[in-house]
């Protein structure tokens, strides 16, 4: 029973003595956050930073190592920052090292750049090719083998390209007796974060903000780079049109004598470049230039008639050239340090589009082969109107987007005045009536854009 008493008391004596919590191990604690960004814009911006920063794994004469970020080299050390966060100008934090070349035995450099130059430039070497090749293949009668053959060398091509890059972004960097070679002192300056001094003083505060960011970019290129200010913006899209244009070919009261007009295309497809300027966060300006590879619309007949004593031919198409400028607001804001994937945009303008035509008419009189009549004529009508486009881009890197759209284009409409085709006839002179042409349409687009 003693012993029982004894074993309860000891129990109640451990039960009561103050325990010591364990705080479970976590990540390190994060940075604050720069006064101007939200946490999403922060993290995103980090992101994007890491892979244009230079990255040093400095082995000491006793084999330990030590890795982080290049930030700056001098005559005889360098400066690491020992987290992959984005620099904020404050060189004295427990995050900076300084690193003497006489301790170290050897560098190994992974030099900045971008993410998916290999990538991009392999793509393009490969299928270009690719696609020629098939071309040659099919001899003009299909463009299947050109698409087949440029996807797979353009596969191949990016994958070896990204690969190379990676391969030729690694250096190792050997010092001797504490010293470095010109040529591997060339290659760190060049990837430092600071390739030059900053002025004295600087940052101006001690916490990070956006202007303090914006102060760092002029010193360093892998900054820049990593965050471009893309003013300029170069797009091109392919577009598929609709308009009304064949209600109004068939008013031209053509039927009773001939039938239907043929060959014309309601739906087609279009070109469009366009050369946009950014104004601040939220507006742009901008000039387009879009056009109608073929025919817009056209009319063929060739008729050879007993009754009216005549063979006729008659050829009329239309041409389509638009020119604008507009001015656009982005919803959501665009800069150096704006991280969003998808930015949608409305844009709005004004048009002016050349409608070229081109009219031909021919006929021979079965009763005197002599009157041979043929009429030829080129004119360029100007017409003036609106545009309106809703767009929605999607940021694959910083300098490259894809898009779609929906654009609008609002033309004044041609009138065409009362018309002889044929002077004379058995049943006397056909005459086209007064009609007018709509040349306004609907888009659809699709494209990508370069944002330099």
């Amino acid at each position: 029973m003693h012993l029982r008493h004894a074993i309860s008391i000891l129990s109640l004596l451990i039960l009561s003595l103050p325990t010591v919590s364990q705080t479970p191990v976590t990540s390190l604690p994060r940075a604050p956050i720069p006064y101007g960004f939200s946490y999403e814009q922060w993290e995103a911006m980090n992101k994007r930073w890491q892979p244009y920063s230079s990255w040093i794994n400095a082995i000491y004469l006793d084999g330990t190592t030590i890795e982080g970020q290049l930030i700056k080299i001098s005559d005889s050390s360098i400066l690491l920052q020992t987290n992959k966060l984005l620099p904020d100008g404050n060189f004295n934090t427990p995050q900076h090292l300084e690193i003497r070349f006489a301790d170290l035995a050897k560098m190994q450099l992974r030099e900045s750049g971008h993410p998916y130059k290999g990538l991009i430039i392999g793509m393009l070497a490969g299928a270009v090719p690719g696609a020629v090749t098939g071309l040659i293949l099919a001899q003009g009668w299909t463009y299947i083998p050109a698409l087949i053959f440029g996807t797979i060398t353009g596969a191949v091509g990016g994958f070896t390209g990204s690969r190379i890059q990676k391969s030729a972004r690694r250096e190792e960097i050997d010092i001797v007796n504490g010293m470095l070679s010109d040529k591997n002192r060339a290659l760190l300056e060049k990837s430092s974060l600071f390739q030059q001094e900053l002025p004295p003083g600087f940052p101006s505060t001690s916490n990070m903000n956006r202007e303090t960011l914006e102060q760092m970019i002029p010193y360093s290129p892998s900054l820049d780079k990593a965050f471009p200010e893309n003013k300029w913006s170069l797009s091109v899209n392919t577009s598929l049109i609709t308009n009304n244009l064949r209600k109004k070919i068939f008013v031209w009261h053509m039927a009773p004598l001939w039938g239907p007009p043929d060959g014309y295309y309601e739906t087609r497809i279009g070109l469009e470049a366009n050369l946009t300027r950014k104004v601040g966060p939220h507006f742009e300006v901008g000039a387009l230039i879009h056009t109608v590879p073929g025919d817009v619309a056209y009319t063929y007949l060739d008729k050879h008639s007993e009754e009216l004593g005549l063979d006729y031919q008659y050829n009329r198409s239309f041409h389509q050239n638009t020119f604008g400028i507009f001015g656009g607001w982005r919803i959501e804001p665009s800069g150096r340090f704006y991280n969003q994937r998808f930015r949608g945009s409305v844009q709005t303008g004004f048009l002016l589009s050349d409608v070229f035509e081109h009219f031909y008419n021919q006929w021979n009189n079965f009763d005197d082969y002599e009157i041979n009549t043929g009429h030829l004529t080129r004119k360029h009508y100007w017409r003036p109107g609106l545009l309106l486009k809703v767009k929605a881009d999607y940021y694959l890197i910083p300098g490259f987007s894809i898009f779609i759209a929906g654009e609008g284009f609002w033309l004044r409409a041609i009138e065409f005045e009362q018309r002889t085709l044929l002077p004379e006839t058995r049943k006397g002179p056909f005459e086209m009536t007064y009609h007018r042409l709509n040349f306004s349409n609907f888009q659809l687009c699709a494209g990508f854009s370069v944002h330099l």
